[in-house]
């Protein structure tokens, strides 16, 4: 008799689903992933574009707020991926570009360490 463990536990191809469905499921998964991840970082970029080409100081820190937010966004996201080689490298030079405009405005609008809307540390990836 089988035990309640192996009972509990569905078959490889349960409800047929193949094993080649169920990696094309997990392959789009990633891919949606790394779109995602992308478009966060594209949006941190563009809000630390605007923040540095604002005249106006309250415009550039709510813009500078918003671009943080989408990194932030974005580092959470990618602890949660399993990007493959090329788009982790590609996710880091995104990170990089972001990371170069963001100490740009943090010594622009006098943000240091200190401060609560200072760029976080880079996440190893």
């Amino acid at each position: 008799m089988a035990s309640k463990s192996q009972r509990l536990r569905p078959a490889s191809g349960a409800l047929g689903v193949s094993d080649e469905i169920q990696r094309q499921v997990q392959e789009s998964v990633r891919n949606l992933q790394y779109k995602i991840l992308d478009a966060e970082l594209d949006i941190a970029l563009t809000f630390c574009r605007v923040a540095l080409s604002a005249v106006n100081r309250e415009t550039s820190e709510r813009n500078f707020v918003l671009a943080t937010n989408a990194l932030e966004t974005a580092r959470l996201l990618l602890r949660e991926t399993n990007l493959t080689i090329d788009e982790r490298a590609v996710i880091q030079e995104r990170l990089d570009q972001v990371d170069v405009l963001t100490k740009h405005l943090e010594y622009r609008t006098g943000q240091t360490d200190g401060d609560e809307h200072t760029s976080t540390p880079r996440a190893p990836i």
